[in-house]
């Protein structure tokens, strides 16, 4: 994901954990998990499948939280408003892991 989206937010309470990380961190976490990809900027996706040595393609789907997810949550560390960035690096990511611990 490319933000906290409260639209996906679906519930009346919501209890999350969020924590930074590295692409190393994301490599690790994703090695037994299946991944959903909900990015749709085709840099950033690129630079994501080349750390995690898997095809991933952008997509612009609507993600609801579910007790128990792991999302990462991936953001350009300057933001871009009004134009669409057409090459990203790994140092110009921030990632952030959200662990859904309650969705009542």
């Amino acid at each position: 994901m490319n933000a906290f989206p409260i639209s996906a937010f679906r519930a009346n309470r919501l209890v999350v954990e969020f924590r930074r990380i590295t692409l190393q961190e994301l490599r690790n976490l994703s090695n037994d998990n299946e991944i959903i990809n909900y990015i749709r900027h085709p840099a950033t996706v690129n630079i994501i499948s080349q750390a995690l040595g898997r095809q991933l393609e952008p997509n612009s789907g609507i993600y609801s939280y579910s007790q128990g997810d792991i999302v990462v949550i991936v953001v350009l560390n300057q933001s871009q408003r009004g134009q669409e960035v057409q090459q990203v690096q790994p140092e110009d990511l921030l990632l952030y892991q959200l662990t859904v611990h309650e969705l009542v």
